[in-house]
């Protein structure tokens, strides 16, 4: 069996840019909209629905299909 072990290291740079961009967004932006939300503030679903599209484009095709 062929091992491919420089797969996890290419464009490193994306992959990290990536990783960082949905942590902000799920341990950062969610929080605070839904706390806002609680406190009267409008939540803007279509935004964070259309963030979350433009992230599933630019994600690499291998992780695309472990969510189907």
């Amino acid at each position: 069996m062929r091992v491919h072990r420089t797969i996890g290291s290419t464009r490193m740079d994306i992959k990290i840019a990536h990783a960082r961009i949905e942590n902000k967004i799920v341990n950062l932006l969610e929080p605070l909209a839904t706390l806002a939300w609680t406190l009267g503030f409008e939540y803007h679903h279509g935004l964070l629905e259309k963030m979350w599209k433009e992230i599933l484009k630019i994600m690499p095709r291998q992780y695309r299909l472990l969510l189907q």
